[in-house]
């Protein structure tokens, strides 16, 4: 049965927690990088898995299409929700928005453009926009005057404010594309509107008192979601752009990496402190780091063109199950009963597509959204799979090789053990 996402009644209370906020989420990457680089002494490559090459065997660089207006056709096959992304997005028009360069603090005479913005020397420029009701997709190119340090794709700090939402809202997606030139990249970052949706603005309000331990406020019902509707605007400002070096200097830890790794979370805490007070300068000499900000004002429209959305409640079974799967252009997204994205409690969804593949998370998203990618999906098998059984266990009989399976056989018989160990399944087709 099909229904309008808009249908779907969403409640205030929400099991959601402040946890869930951006700058937790922030200082979590920040301390996987900085544990990485003291173990490894090799910045993101393992974090990130960023390929970076040079672009000119390209068809559209070879074509010397100009690459700002066709970033999307150029990159489409760098970017973890693939598809055919030629035509469907709005080029951003250029008109009298001036530059800025905190240098001499003065406007850039040839930078007149709403969408291209320059900082010290490093122009961003955004070039074209498309977003559906779960996600917003941006093209950027990224210039610097001085050449780029030989580094992964660059990682974007954002600030944002929603129409639709009073809270402020954050995100740190890597620049899905790649070095066209010594002083250029290009590329796509996708931000996550089921992510945006979280009102906390009323949790902002008594930030003071959770810092004090306040106990007699509940939480739960602070928090609500709001609707993304056909047309908003989005004020986004880059804080930092942030490149790390492929080959960074090996800090010495003063640990090998054996005692690293058998250290207790209270070890580790107390050890990463007294390194940190130790090192302060520690993240700059990982990375190249760009400080904005740049600052740009959208007017978004949806495209409902591709939405497909099927309510599940009738097929929850036991109390378990989802309440909708939502399907657009470049993804699936399903939704747990307390309809809320982020949370689907004690159990990991997982999703195969019509030939038994297991779908694949895009970056920049929750766990609850796949990447269409190339995957037939005219029938989607849905699962609900014990959290700790998926991750410790049935997730790596999928993943034997970096390719995942690729014998008929044996992804037949990984469906069959997801079906015998899942505590819920059901199956949905798409149009």
């Amino acid at each position: 049965m099909g229904m309008k996402f808009d249908d779907i009644d969403v409640p205030a209370e929400l099991d959601v927690v402040v946890e869930n906020s951006m700058m937790n989420i922030r200082e979590q990457q920040r301390i996987k990088r900085r544990k990485a680089w003291i173990v490894k002494g090799c910045g993101l490559a393992a974090a990130f898995a960023c390929v970076v090459s040079i672009g000119f065997a390209n068809p559209a660089f070879a074509a010397k299409l100009p690459l700002v207006g066709h970033i999307f056709e150029v990159m489409q096959d760098k970017f973890s929700y693939g598809g055919d992304y030629s035509g469907i997005g709005n080029v951003l028009e250029e008109n009298s928005q001036e530059g800025i360069d905190k240098t001499d603090d003065k406007s850039q005479t040839g930078n007149n453009k709403k969408y291209t913005q320059t900082v010290d020397g490093v122009t961003v420029t955004l070039s074209e926009i498309y977003c559906n009701k779960q996600a917003v997709y941006l093209s950027m190119e990224i210039h610097s005057d001085k050449a780029f340090p030989d580094m992964y794709n660059p990682q974007i700090f954002t600030s944002e404010k929603y129409s639709f939402n009073p809270s402020q809202q954050g995100d740190c997606p890597v620049l899905n594309g790649e070095k066209v030139d010594d002083h250029t990249y290009a590329g796509l970052i996708r931000f996550d509107l089921n992510e945006k949706v979280i009102d906390t603005s009323e949790i902002e309000k008594i930030a003071d008192d959770i810092k004090e331990g306040a106990t007699d406020y509940d939480y739960e019902k602070l928090i609500k979601v709001t609707e993304v509707p056909d047309d908003f605007s989005l004020d986004l400002t880059i804080d930092q752009i942030r490149g790390d070096l492929k080959n960074p200097p090996k800090p010495d830890g003063g640990k090998t990496e054996e005692e690293i790794e058998q250290m207790s979370d209270e070890e580790w805490q107390t050890f990463m402190r007294e390194w940190e007070n130790a090192n302060p300068d520690w993240e700059e000499k990982e990375a190249t780091i760009y400080n904005g900000p740049w600052n740009f004002s959208l007017e978004v429209a949806v495209n409902n063109d591709d939405t497909q959305v099927i309510d599940l409640e009738s097929k929850v079974e036991n109390g378990i199950g989802f309440s909708a799967i939502k399907k657009d252009r470049f993804e699936i997204t399903v939704y747990g009963l307390n309809k809320n994205p982020l949370d689907m409690g004690e159990y990991f969804p997982v999703l195969l597509d019509a030939n038994g593949h297991l779908m694949s998370y895009g970056d920049g998203g929750c766990v609850n959204t796949v990447a269409i990618n190339n995957s037939d999906v005219s029938t989607v098998d849905l699962f609900l799979v014990d959290s700790d059984l998926w991750l410790n266990s049935l997730k790596g009989e999928w993943w034997k090789s970096e390719d995942g399976l690729t014998n008929e056989a044996d992804i037949k018989a990984f469906k069959q053990l997801l079906l015998d160990k899942c505590a819920y399944h059901t199956e949905v087709q798409f149009k």
